[in-house]
């Protein structure tokens, strides 16, 4: 066995590249290879000529097999003729003899016959013994000449069987020399044969040679490599020591400079997004059509593509300098042009009081009991075991006790608003005595809110009940410029903002300071959770005093018109709830409230 290239050789991956040169190890290695592909062809070509010689031994002893298997047949061929041709010589003698004895004893028989006296008594036949002798000699003479004929034929097949005996023989003779010659022949090929097997070892010798001559060579430049990368790992440490040391000079420059510049993207990333948000606020406000020339479409584009401040003077955002300020001031120039023509300025005021009951419900007059039965039904229907496992619940509303102390039972009552042509607040067909906002207007928002509950002193609760109103779904407005009444949704996010300008020395240098994360008041994105407001009630009234109503305004210029409103009244702000019936004050609440209003003091906008 020899040490082949694929032992030290290593296949490069394609994404190293190419060498412009080949090195020592690359020359060694393809000698390497060079003379393994010569041992190679030399150790085949010495097995091609073993092959070849047993070949031909084998060739040899079959055509020996042949030859002597063929003489043993040409022998039992050539008894075999011989004694079927005396057996037949014999057999046509004796049939011949046979035939020439029988014919004559019919001749005999004749002359015998012809011997015998035809007329007996007065005149008898004198000539008849003449006849018969004469017969007879007759049939002498012609039994002779035949047998004559036999025996002459007999001659000629003895002549003929020793003829062609004589030729088998030669004709055997003549193959057995040809194949004697054959096998000449290929004495003289092995003969020739064998004289190149010395030749053919001392050539593996030689190509053996060569190859650990190259392995050897190999090891050389391998050693010499090791070396010069001892050589260039100890310049490496010295070189990499000097420059450690410069490094370590200027390191505390390059950390101060980074973290400012570090802490400056921030804050700028920061700005970006108050911009961003200052223009979504103002599509929302003017919601104008996507075609209009002041619609920021165009803008929002710009901001997440702006790399620099822009032009500020005494903190306004100025123009002819690019960058957020100057997309700032092109939203504050296009709102203070666009607030009178589409109604901002002077809004149109509006209080109204929906009855859910009559107008979401559609449930009759109170004082029927068919009637009264299916509020009663309705309201107990909505009620759930734990507000706390609700999840719109959990992530818009603030608790109002610790979930630890168990569940808190309340009222839920979900419900859409539209503002459409033909359609009440609640998008059921317009009836009697419904509640609908002009469609005509493009915006219809809250300005505030509240709830009334009537008959609510006969159910014996807390004088003081509380609830949440909070819109979860997709605030709608109509185009405030387009001459067609066309629809938009937007998807409001109550998410508190952190003082954007709290920013001072002392946070610069602070590490862990984050301007696009941290500010005075929380992080950036925090979602807004909605408190509870008290629900007002008639005392006995008929109708309630507005001057008496409590309002809330956390839904501010929100929009009137949502897909999917809350109403949750807690258990808990109705009555102290006690351990083995939970719903005992929601069940009151169901069985002498006989109608809940929603009292909403709005202002619209005309639009253009």
């Amino acid at each position: 066995p020899f040490n082949a290239t694929a032992k030290y050789g290593f296949q490069a991956l394609p994404d190293w590249g190419q060498r412009t040169s080949y090195g020592k190890l690359q020359t060694s290695l393809h000698d390497m290879l060079s003379a393994e592909v010569e041992l190679d062809t030399a150790v085949a070509d010495y097995i091609g000529f073993l092959q070849d010689y047993q070949n031909k031994i084998k060739r040899l002893d079959s055509e020996l097999a042949l030859f002597q298997e063929k003489t043993k047949n040409h022998d039992h061929i050539r008894d075999t003729r011989a004694g079927l041709a005396a057996e037949l010589m014999v057999v046509n003698a004796v049939l011949s003899t046979v035939e020439a004895a029988s014919e004559g004893a019919m001749l005999t028989a004749n002359g015998i016959k012809e011997a015998l006296p035809i007329v007996i008594g007065l005149a008898n036949d004198v000539t008849s013994p003449f006849r018969g002798i004469a017969s007879v000699a007759q049939t002498v003479a012609n039994f002779i000449y035949k047998n004559a004929g036999v025996l002459k034929e007999l001659n000629a097949s003895i002549v003929e069987t020793t003829k062609e005996a004589v030729e088998f023989g030669v004709e055997q003779d003549n193959d057995e020399i040809d194949k004697l010659g054959e096998i000449e022949g290929i004495l003289e090929e092995l003969t020739n044969l064998s004289g190149g097997d010395q030749p053919k070892r001392n050539a593996i010798a030689m190509a053996s040679q060569a190859l650990e001559g190259h392995r050897q060579a190999y090891f050389t430049a391998q050693a010499e490599g090791f070396r010069l990368l001892r050589e260039r790992e100890a310049f490496n440490k010295v070189l990499a020591s000097k420059v450690q040391k410069n490094r370590y000079q200027d390191m505390i420059f390059r950390l101060s400079r980074n973290e400012a510049m570090s802490k400056y993207q921030s804050a700028f990333n920061n700005t970006a997004r108050y911009t961003w948000l200052a223009a979504r606020a103002y599509d929302y406000e003017t919601s104008l059509d996507e075609g209009h020339p002041a619609a920021p479409g165009a803008l929002l584009d710009r901001i997440i593509r702006e790399r620099q401040l822009g032009l500020w003077a005494d903190g306004e955002p100025q123009s002819g300098q690019g960058g957020l300020a100057e997309i700032l001031s092109q939203l504050s120039g296009n709102f203070a042009v666009l607030k009178s023509p589409l109604g901002i300025l002077n809004p149109q005021p509006e209080t109204e009081k929906i009855s859910l009951r009559h107008e979401l419900f559609r449930i009759g007059e109170v004082g029927v009991p068919a009637s009264d039965d299916r509020w009663k039904d309705a309201i107990n229907a909505r009620i759930v075991p734990d507000l706390n496992q609700m999840p719109e619940f959990i992530r818009h509303c603030r608790p109002f006790a610790d979930p630890a102390a168990g569940p808190q039972p309340g009222i839920v009552i979900r419900f859409p608003t539209v503002i459409e042509p033909g359609k009440n607040f609640f998008g059921l067909q317009l009836a009697a005595g419904d509640h609908a906002y002009s469609t005509a207007n493009f915006a219809t928002k809250i300005q505030s809110f509240g709830v009334w509950l009537e008959n609510y002193n006969a159910a014996g609760l807390s004088t003081s009940p509380r609830a949440y109103l909070l819109p979860v779904g997709n605030d709608y407005l109509r185009t405030a410029t387009s001459a067609q009444p066309v629809t938009r949704a937007f998807n409001v996010v109550d998410q508190g903002i952190p003082v954007p300008f709290f920013i001072n020395a002392s946070h610069l240098t602070n590490p862990g300071y984050i301007p696009t994360l941290n500010g005075v008041d929380g992080n950036f994105g925090e979602l807004r959770r909605h408190g509870d407001f008290r629900m007002y009630h008639d005392n006995g009234d008929l109708e309630p005093d507005d001057s008496e109503t409590i309002s809330s305004n956390r839904l501010v210029a929100r929009s009137v018109w949502n897909s999917e409103w809350l109403l949750i009244i807690p258990g808990s702000s109705l009555r102290a709830l006690d351990p083995s019936d939970r719903d005992s004050g929601l069940k009151a609440f169901a069985d002498h409230v006989q109608d809940i209003k929603l009292y909403f003091l709005t202002y619209s906008h005309q639009g253009q």
